[in-house]
């Protein structure tokens, strides 16, 4: 032991001064070991000497090892302790900078910062980081004690951005038989002399239930793939005397099942198609082999044989693949198969015995049924019938887009009003088979449940009245029960004798889900692999969502599987004057607009939406129900309450109509109605976290004292006071709700957990409708989610914003103050986004329609509702993450890790995620990302923050230089805050409105070719089509193909003044007839101002001229050139057109060609030309491709630059530049001059269907009417030609045109490339495409990439519910493949691939 002559004590301040650091701060006890063991040490950590190198190398080498074991103590002794070391390391940073050739400076700084963080680990913030990828970037090389202490707290940072994976679940303790749905199955039924089980019969069964268990014990082996075991039940009568015998008193839901089965009450004895028989004691024998079951019941019959019981045996098995009738039906397919699905739909949970009573918890009812069917009448029948019968195809056992009211599997499933799920059971049957002919002659049925209700609420569904002879269900005709009854299955604590579930059982489920299966272990194909991997501790990802969140995304799965079958559809939405008094109907036409509009929002609010049964609304009627609009509805586990609109954005929206018969005409001039305002733009929800709710009431009621109002200005006040107080109306609903509920709940069937949490949800709801803003973490997730819901509600579609910005103040603080873990933060988040997700919709024919009218979404100013096909399953709801901090900073925190693992273990298509990357962002968040694509859910989309940010600012710029205004000093900052809209359009939070419309470059192509005309509809009628556009030269006067593309410029200018003249002409319509009161209060500037977004009020106006077919119009463009004015040129303009125009040959029209008479062999060989044509076309190089050339890549840039100028031109140099400095004239207000913002954006979003489907045939090879390519994307393969062999595009290389025409200044609106990538991509290569793509080596300003095969697509056409969580990107957004229709399918089974760099390959 060394001698330094200093006492612990006094090397601690000797090192604290050398340092300068105060003592509290630095770990005493690391430091003392340290001072014991070296005397190097010592004289390096007091400055006794010269600086070393070497000598510092030797000693943070030392303190390493010295703490390689131990974890950061976390020893701060005080809020302002923790504030001064944080403090402190911020200002190293700022010293050292990027300049880390000062050795002595940056091994102290080193030095300081591990110590520090292993006194704290919160002082790693996302600055210290940011230092640290500096140094492991620097080229230079240090010595190795730098690049491990880099490393070690690296390490320390991911422990605390990372959630712990979580111990094993606690499962009920039920038997574990129970989800096993065997291959072989006997059934015996044992009946007790006099109905009454003795004691001595009592310990005979328990040595009979001993020896049975240990039979199995020994028969199971799961290298064989032998599985053996049994579940037992009791008639409830005769389970109350097993536990009187052991001096028990029966639960609650035992003793109201003995109710339920008696004679008079009992479905069963009632209904001349079941049968109750007298059973009191039932073994099911489940096995894989046939032979073990035989033994395992012949030790029952041998029990019975003994004691003189009657029992009866029946023997059943599986047949045809486990398909029933002859094989052609498959029974079973819905079960709930995983624990958490167990406990909420089969097993009785929540019961809190009372003194003396047996624990329930993990039983279970069961309902037998031997059945003898009809076999000969259900074959003879055709398969059509058969399918409609049951409501499943025969040959992969699929649900029917449409099926028949009375179909099995409809009539075997009802929905809860309450909450949209179907009531369920657990189903296993199994045919009984002739012994001699091996055919069906009937089944033996068993189904769970976790009450006899339950049953017969379900059997009520399908057999109808016990009186009637009328069956409901068309399969049930054709059966007739024979024997079995209501058993009652105990849980493996009140019957210890039998198998009971654990943490490590892993039991077969039914093939019809694991018929495929992913290499990839982080993607999952359908919610039945989800649910059983993640609840028995098989997944990948080691971190599986908490028990909470797998129960609540449970509910949602089974929500989303009831569309397969039901329509959910909503009511039209009654007009205001429904909900008013007589006297306030006697001023309904005095009213203005915008007061009606907002006391709409407050009715819709605060009674329509938020009505049940127990609280209706104004007018009487019930509409918050699940058979209405789905809007109000509670879960108990639920930890953020609230529901969005159930229509998606494809299907139209319903809100209160307010405007009178007098108004009806202006509202049809103008192109508008109540239904106009989008929303389509980001709220600042930042502005309600700072007031709340009562908070920005008392700010609008504030600014309405003002008695130098206008009238306009009046209105937007009183409508807005309107609005908020519908929103304080309808979190105290849900308040109510909450109370209601947990009162409703039976403390002896349900859990305290449950009550305890619906009444701190009340408390919260009331808490943020009445009191100060938001406080807790947990207070502000709820209040965004509820502004959310109502934005949403009263039909303002609009996304989060920068969730983790928003919220990562609030974690810290109940960090800090332990209030909160990070794990309940996580829970929060997880249910945060599951709560965007509740209305999917995966059988496109269920969806609801009839929903949109001609003034719908009016985001040019007049209505044109989107298509309604394109955009199903979509809700505009965006979460961006990361980036910059307003003053440049990394942006990275904790909320960007628990959001990215949400996007990675929870397979939802809403919210999507965008990802701001930055040079900065630490490697850790690029792994999550990279983890979160290759799930399968198609984000987080990744923008390349340096590329957006400079291309938003140059556009923000150039429009008030236009403008003739000064430049905002603060626009910098603007521009590092944007965040992502509906789809991907960079938007400035809560500071602007947004105007966007479409310009279809391809029509401009088209009209270039033929004169301005649209030659889609050439032919008898149009000739050589419809005049769309100036007339121009004629094709054989255009000479050269710089003439070709002059004259294409001046038909795209045409189509942007059309778009422009549109926005401008009809700027401020809105407000006269749908202004938006509350979605203005989050707009920056709109409340200062008196002034509704839709009439100037915003701080900022941004216009996007949305170019669509960006890629075909390169393609078609470059074709144009090589093959009409090429050196190796094949044909000319002229005849080129005509090509076009009878669609490559495909379709030949007249007048053109005789395709009827003596012309017919002359009209096949022009066809045969022009085929032979297009396949000259299809062959050329394609951009965003690895055959793209230098002049393919030099049309792209060019035609960027000009869609840029040109916008502005039209905006500031053409006639519409007088109706501009118009409208800066009338919005102008002092201190706040108005202009438009320009961003030039390139996308289809989700509509390259239906933009395909008004485009004629164009150069790039493309047939009349077929989809374009997605947003920038490459070009798909052709829909009529094959589909290559999967050949991969190199991720890196193909892009890099993208990134060399600097496509991003003049699209900064957002040029999206989507890619697809295979499932077995390997993380490494696409963390080394992430890593060029941030370095601006490869792509566009904005990625998206959806990680799916292309056989997985193509099984999923066939067999849509086995690939049910499968996504893959829209364009905009996320779908599931099988809620797509056919023509959406076909162009994503035809994109291009990419697959690893070539480098990374190699």
């Amino acid at each position: 032991m060394a001698d330094h002559g200093i006492s612990d004590a006094g090397f601690v301040e000797a090192v604290a001064k050398h340092l300068n650091l105060s003592p509290p701060l630095l770990p005493a006890d690391i430091l003392g070991r340290l001072k014991a063991e070296s005397c190097e040490a010592t004289v390096v950590l007091t400055g006794r000497e010269p600086f070393d190198e070497a000598k510092w190398e030797k000693v943070l080498l030392q303190i390493l090892v010295e703490t390689s074991t131990s974890k950061p103590m976390g020893k701060v002794s005080s809020k302002q302790v923790l504030a001064e070391s944080v403090l402190e390391v911020q200002n190293l940073i700022k010293m050292l900078g990027k300049n880390v050739s000062n050795k002595e400076l940056l091994y102290k700084s080193l030095l300081k910062i591990l110590l520090l963080v292993l006194t704290d680990p919160k002082v790693l913030t996302g600055e210290v980081v940011q230092f640290l990828h500096t140094l492991q970037k620097e080229k230079r090389v240090f010595g190795i004690s730098v690049q491990a202490v880099v490393t070690r707290l690296f390490r320390i940072y991911e422990e605390q951005t990372t959630i712990p994976q979580p111990k094993s679940f606690k499962y009920l303790p039920f038997q574990r038989a129970i989800p096993f749905f065997p291959d072989y199955g006997i059934h015996i039924t044992i009946a007790f002399p006099n109905a009454t089980l003795t004691k001595s019969m009592q310990k005979k069964c328990i040595l009979l239930l001993q020896k049975m268990s240990g039979q199995c014990d020994k028969l199971n082996n799961p290298k064989e793939e032998t599985v053996m075991d049994y579940n037992v039940g009791f008639d409830p009568k005769i389970w109350v005397q097993w536990l009187e015998l052991f001096n028990l008193k029966p639960s609650r839901p035992v003793v109201d099942a003995v109710t339920e089965t008696k004679p008079e009450n009992n479905f069963l004895a009632k209904h001349r198609k079941l049968t109750q028989s007298e059973i009191h004691l039932w073994f099911f024998i489940k096995g894989t082999q046939q032979q073990y079951c035989d033994l395992l019941a012949k030790s029952v019959t041998d029990f019975c044989g003994k004691n003189k019981l009657s029992c009866f045996l029946s023997s059943a098995y599986k047949k045809n693949d486990g398909k029933l009738f002859g094989g052609y039906f498959m029974d079973g397919i819905s079960n709930a198969v995983d624990p958490m699905s167990l406990e909420r739909e089969v097993l009785i949970s929540g019961v809190s015995p009372q003194t003396g009573e047996s624990n329930c918890e993990g039983g279970t009812f069961a309902f037998i049924q031997k059945f003898r069917f009809d076999i000969p009448i259900f074959s003879d029948s055709s398969i059509p019938v058969k399918e409609n019968m049951i409501g499943r195809d025969g040959t992969y056992s699929e649900t029917l887009a449409n099926i028949e009211e009375r179909a099995h599997i409809k009539r075997a499933r009802k929905i809860r009003p309450e909450d949209g799920t179907n009531v369920e059971f657990l189903r296993q049957a199994l045919p009984i088979v002739s012994s001699e002919s091996h055919d069906e002659h009937g089944l033996f049925f068993a189904a769970f449940g976790m009450s006899i209700q339950r049953f017969t609420e379900i059997f009520q569904n399908m057999f109808g009245d016990p009186k009637s002879d009328f069956t409901q269900d068309l399969l049930l005709t054709h059966v007739q029960g024979h024997s079995g009854g209501f058993m009652y299955c105990p849980s493996a604590d009140e019957l210890q004798y039998v198998p009971a579930f654990t943490d490590g059982t892993i039991y077969p489920i039914i093939p019809f889900w694991m018929k495929f299966k992913s290499s990839n272990p982080l993607l999952f194909y359908n919610h039945i692999q989800y649910m059983y991997y993640m609840t028995t501790n098989q997944y990948a990802g080691l971190d599986p969502p908490s028990k909470r969140v797998l129960h609540l995304l449970s509910t949602t799965f089974q929500r989303w599987h009831s569309t397969w079958i039901h329509k959910f559809d909503v009511p039209r939405m009654p007009h205001l004057e429904k909900f008013l008094d007589e006297e306030e109907l006697q001023s309904l036409d005095t009213w203005s607009i915008p007061y009606r509009k907002g006391l709409s929002y407050k009715i819709m609010l605060g009674s329509v939406l938020t009505s049940n049964n127990d609280s209706p609304a104004a007018d009487g009627n019930v509409y918050g129900t699940s058979d209405h609009f789905g809007t109000f509805q509670i879960n108990p586990k639920e930890l953020i309450v609230g529901v969005t609109e159930r229509l998606s954005f494809g299907s139209g929206k319903e809100v209160m109509p307010y405007l009178l018969d007098s108004e009806l005409d202006l509202s049809w001039d103008l192109a508008l109605t109540e239904f106009g305002n989008m929303g389509h733009v980001v709220p600042g929800h930042q502005y309600i976290l700072e007031l709340g709710v009562n908070g920005m009431l008392e700010k609008l009621k504030g600014k309405l004292t003002n008695t130098l109002l206008t009238d306009e200005q009046k209105e937007f006040y009183k409508s807005a006071i309107l609005a908020f107080e519908g929103v304080q109306l309808y979190m105290l609903r849900y308040s109510s709700l909450a109370c209601k509920t947990a009162c409703n709940l039976d403390p002896k069937t349900t859990k305290a957990e449950d009550r305890i949490n619906l009444r701190e949800i009340a408390k919260r709801m009331t808490h943020l409708a009445l009191e100060k803003p938001p406080y807790s973490f947990h207070d502000a997730v709820q209040l965004i989610f509820s502004m959310h819901c109502c934005l949403h509600l009263v039909g303002q579609a609009v996304s989060v914003g920068r969730l983790d910005q928003l919220l990562q103040p609030y974690y810290q603080r109940d960090l800090e103050n332990n209030v909160i873990t990070r794990e309940k933060a996580q829970d929060i988040i997880d249910s945060f986004f599951i709560k965007f997700d509740e209305h999917v919709v995966l059988n496109a024919y269920n969806i609801p329609y009839g929903h949109t009218t001609y003034g719908s979404t009016c985001v040019t100013g007049r209505g044109g509702p989107f298509g309604t096909g394109d955009s199903l399953n979509q809700w505009i709801q965006q979460v961006t993450l990361g980036g910059y901090t307003h003053d440049g900073k990394d942006a990275c925190n904790d909320i960007t890790m628990m959001c990215l693992n949400a996007c990675r273990r929870l397979p939802l298509n809403s919210p999507c995620v965008s990802l701001r990357l930055t040079p900065h962002t630490p490697l850790i968040y690029k792994e999550a990302a990279a983890k979160a694509i290759l799930s399968g859910g198609a984000h987080p989309i990744l923008y390349h923050d340096d590329r957006m940010v400079a291309g938003m600012l140059d556009a923000l710029r150039q429009s008030f230089l236009k403008s003739n205004l000064a430049i905002p000093l603060d626009l910098e900052k603007v521009a590092l805050d944007y965040c992502a809209d509906g789809c991907y359009e960079p938007m400035f939070q809560g500071r602007t409105e947004f105007l966007f419309g479409y310009v279809f470059l391809l029509q401009a192509v088209m009209y270039t070719m033929n004169c301005g005309m649209n030659y889609q509809g050439a032919g008898p009628i149009n000739l050589v089509g419809g005049a769309a556009s100036y007339r121009s030269e004629l094709p054989e006067e255009i000479k050269t193909f710089d003439c070709f593309k002059k004259i294409f410029l001046r038909h795209l200018r045409r189509l942007v003044q059309n778009l422009f003249g549109v926005i401008l002409g009809s700027y401020g319509n809105s407000w006269k007839i749908c202004p938006s009161p509350l979605l203005s209060c989050l707009i920056e500037g709109c409340v200062d101002s008196g002034r509704d977004m839709s009439n100037g009020g915003s701080r900022f106006h941004t216009i996007t001229p949305m170019y669509v077919g960006f890629t075909n119009t390169v393609n078609s463009l470059y074709n144009v050139k090589e093959m009409v004015y090429g050196l190796n040129n094949t044909t000319s303009l002229k005849s080129f057109r005509m090509a076009l125009i009878n669609n490559w040959g495909v379709n030949m029209v007249e007048p053109f060609y005789d395709t009827v008479d003596v012309g017919v062999v002359q009209t096949e060989m022009w066809s045969q030309k022009y085929l032979a044509m297009r396949e000259h076309a299809l062959s050329l190089p394609k951009f965003g491709t690895q055959t793209a050339n230098s002049e393919v890549n030099a049309i792209a840039e060019w035609l960027a630059e000009n869609m840029n100028k040109i916008a502005y031109d039209v905006l500031y140099d053409s006639p519409l530049t007088e109706v501009y400095h118009g409208l800066q004239k009338k919005y102008h207000v002092q201190g706040k001059p108005f202009a438009f913002q320009i961003l030039t954006g390139a996308g289809t979003f989700e509509n390259y269907v239906s933009v395909g489907a008004g485009c004629g045939a164009t150069p790039d090879g493309r047939l009349n009417g077929q989809p374009t390519a997605s947003d920038c994307s490459p070009q798909p393969y052709a829909q009529d030609k094959p589909v290559p062999r999967t050949h991969l595009l190199d991720i890196v290389d193909s892009l890099k045109p993208y990134s060399e025409i600097n496509l991003h200044l003049h699209i900064p609106g957002g040029c999206e490339v989507d890619l697809f990538i295979e499932e077995d991509f390997p993380m490494e290569s696409l963390l080394e495409f992430i890593e060029a793509y941030v370095a601006g080596k490869t792509g566009s300003n904005l990625i998206s990439i959806t990680c799916v095969n292309k056989e997985t697509l193509t099984n999923a056409e066939n067999e849509p519910q086995k690939f049910d969580l499968v996504r893959n990107r829209m364009g905009g957004w996320s779908n599931f493949f099988v809620a797509l229709f056919p023509e959406h399918k076909k162009q994503h089974l035809r994109r291009m691939y990419f697959g690893p760099h070539k480098d990374s390959q190699k």
